[in-house]
């Protein structure tokens, strides 16, 4: 039954559903259930409708009805609204998601959805279940109604080494074998025809689709060779993945590949034989005799004793027989000439005992027996003796993580320093590297000058000149930009090991001094052994108890 002076009209043209209130003679105000009546007998429930003007409607019919004379209310309070439909084809044009608005009181739009992808050439991967389930609904929003198929990955070629394999079989002992402490650990010698590395093959990946049914390439995967730089080693005849030794000598490992660095073999380093420079390892049967030097950039294996000559190695140094430099008594005590025995290697030193020598290590010094009156540095640890033995008797030792030996200075008081905490290289290297980087920045400078004036002057870059000048540039650019991650690996490593330590298992002897960064201990008289770190704290803790 119509409410007296309450309305509704639909405008065809705008499709907005209109509210009247007129107050006259006999005039119902409105209400809630009054409009859904109305909507109803009118087939509009449907609608979309307007909540907020809704409200507004009824609070101003209200006031209509308070004021005698006042005009008809008219307030549109909804619309009729056709479904729609929107999709979303995602940049890579491997997935479109659909979203889809139900109608309120308009044509549905649910059957034009599948026209729809066909029209925007969508024909591969349509998701079937989803898009049914979406469209049954009448409504849904972002879902994803077709997806493309991606691209496989593939895989890049990569090397295996075999050389560790080697080295286990080389020391492999029976149940009954000693093996000798002076036997060095990672010396190895193989033969020409020894399968160095084995190279996998990139395996390309495979082509995706879109959901244009259009192919989406593979990432391309570096098929990257052996490197074609390669020293005394070469792909196996017949088989190009297996890289082989071309002659005896010492597997050195590198990028995309390992070099054999060759093998010499002399009977005693001497006037006779003359001095050695070597690429590659260099085993001595006999002594090396004062005077005298070897440079290797392998290892460097001595079987007799290394006199007051010179050693330096790129790989690691053996002396079976001990290093002893030599010293007048009168001349070591008052600051005289002395010769001395040099070892310099980039790996680690191992020897008998050292008398007067200066031995630097980038890595470890291992000393069987005892250290008298040398000066040691190792990037690492510096051990002398086994088992609580070995002593160390005057000199200075440094190393960058541990020092360990069974009685530090002598009975005679003989001055023994021993400083733990820095990496002695370091420093020395961190230097190098600053000079290197000034340098590569003046070039760059120089080439800056010279693209500017080329700019001035394009005839003169003609023939290449310009490009060159620009490659070079940027590779400088690259170098400087390695040396700063270098430099600031390099300052990180200057920073005081914490693990550092001294532990001697017997005996302290007065004159000792032992050194952990800054912090400084001196023995000033005999007594056992003890330890020596830095605790939480930087201070330096020991339990040492003197006599």
């Amino acid at each position: 039954m119509e409410r007296i002076g309450f309305s509704l009209a639909f405008d065809a043209a705008s499709q907005k559903l209109q509210a009247q209130f007129k107050s006259e003679e006999g005039a119902q105000l409105p209400d809630r259930a009054a409009l859904d009546a109305e909507l109803a007998v009118k087939g509009w429930s449907g609608f979309y409708l307007d909540e907020a003007a809704i409200s507004a409607f009824f609070e101003q019919a209200r006031q209509l009805a308070e004021t005698p004379g006042a005009k008809p209310l008219e307030l549109v309070i909804g619309e009729r609204r056709d479904g729609s439909f929107k999709l979303d084809i995602a940049a890579d044009k491997m997935s479109v998601s659909l979203t889809l608005v139900a109608p309120q009181g308009g044509r549905s739009v649910v059957d034009e959805v599948r026209p729809a992808l066909h029209i925007k050439g969508i024909i591969h991967g349509i998701q079937d279940a989803a898009l049914n389930e979406a469209l049954a609904a009448g409504h849904c929003e972002d879902v994803v109604v077709a997806l493309g198929t991606p691209p496989q990955e593939g895989e890049a070629a990569h090397f295996d080494s075999l050389i560790e394999a080697l080295r286990e079989a080389q020391f492999e002992a029976g149940e009954d074998e000693v093996v000798d402490y002076r036997d060095l650990g990672n010396l190895l010698i193989i033969h020409a025809g020894t399968p160095l590395m084995r190279r996998t093959p990139a395996v390309p990946g495979i082509a995706g689709t879109d959901v244009f049914g259009k192919t989406v390439p593979a990432q391309p995967v570096p098929d990257t060779p052996f490197s074609s730089a390669l020293k005394g080693a070469a792909p196996a005849e017949g088989d190009s993945n297996q890289l082989v030794a071309l002659i005896d000598g010492q597997p050195v490992p590198c990028a995309n590949g390992v070099d054999v660095n060759p093998l010499i073999e002399v009977e005693q380093i001497d006037i006779e034989s003359g001095n050695i420079q070597f690429d590659g390892t260099v085993q001595v049967k006999g002594d090396v005799k004062a005077g005298m030097h070897i440079r290797a950039s392998g290892d460097v294996v001595i079987g007799g004793t290394l006199e007051a000559a010179e050693v330096v190695a790129g790989g690691n140094v053996v002396v079976k027989g001990g290093i002893v430099g030599r010293a007048e008594a009168q001349g070591a005590t008052h600051g005289g000439a002395v010769e001395t025995a040099i070892v310099r290697s980039e790996r680690s030193v191992q020897a008998k005992f050292i008398e007067h020598g200066l031995v630097e290590a980038r890595q470890d010094i291992l000393v069987e027996r005892a250290v008298r009156q040398s000066e040691l540095s190792a990037g690492h640890d510096v051990n002398v003796g086994q088992s609580g033995s070995g002593q160390i008797m005057g000199g200075h030792l440094r190393a960058g993580l541990n020092v360990r030996t069974g009685v530090l200075g002598s009975p005679s008081g003989a001055p023994t320093h021993v400083q733990v905490g820095f990496d002695p290289y370091v420093n020395r290297d961190k230097l190098g590297q600053e000079a290197l980087r000034k340098k590569k920045l003046e070039d760059y400078a120089k080439l800056r000058q010279l693209l500017d004036f080329l700019d001035k002057n394009p005839a003169k870059g003609a023939g290449g000149v310009r490009e060159k000048a620009e490659m070079t540039a940027k590779a400088i650019q690259d170098e400087v930009r390695d040396l700063d991650v270098l430099l600031h690996k390099l300052s990180e490593q200057l920073a005081l090991n914490e693990h550092a330590r001294v532990q001697i298992s017997k005996r302290v002897h007065a004159g000792a001094l032992i050194q952990i960064g800054q912090k400084r201990w001196e023995a000033l008289d005999d007594g056992p052994g003890g330890s020596w770190r830095l605790d939480d704290k930087g201070e330096l803790l020991s339990d040492w108890v003197g006599r």
